[in-house]
Parts: C-alpha cells; sequence; structure tokens
C-alpha cells in the first residue's frame, strides 16, 4: 500500500489527492511505462527519488498532450518532439 502512495504522489505529507489529479497521475505513470527500456533510466526513476519522479511525470505530460491533441501515437515519434 505505500508503494502505491508513493508512485502516485509527489508529497508523501498529503493525505488524500484529489480524484480528478489522482486519475490524471495514473495516466501520466501509465505512459512512463511505454517507454522503452532503453529509456527506462529517464521514465521510470526509483521510487525514492522524488523530483526524477517529477521529470519523468512532466515529460510524460508532454506526451500525453501531444498523444491527445496531435494524434501522435508512436512514443519514439513523440519523443522526437520533446528532444531539444
Amino acid at each position: 500500500m505505500v508503494e502505491k502512495y508513493i508512485l502516485y504522489t509527489t508529497n508523501v505529507f498529503t493525505e488524500a489527492l484529489p480524484v480528478k489529479y489522482e486519475t490524471l497521475l495514473k495516466i501520466i505513470d501509465q505512459l512512463r511505462l511505454e517507454a522503452p527500456e532503453k529509456q527506462s533510466s529517464r521514465y521510470r526513476p526509483p521510487l525514492t527519488e522524488v523530483e526524477k519522479i517529477n521529470a519523468a511525470r512532466s515529460r510524460a505530460f508532454i506526451h500525453l498532450y501531444l498523444k491527445v491533441f496531435f494524434g501522435i501515437l508512436d512514443f519514439q515519434a513523440r519523443e522526437k518532439y520533446i528532444r531539444a
């Protein structure tokens, strides 16, 4: 139960998150899991490193935007737009 809580929240001290935000985090975390193995260090950091998880979620949020608004379904194709 604790691992699930840490996975979906960024602040261990909050008791509960609003349902919509928790749903968004679940979607973003699922997008992070779509990352290929060669990018696993960028998108799947250890659960103990909160800053790296937040960075991975930020990138995954951009993936969500590109997937929904532009219909880019391939992860690698979306990644090309994110890299600067």
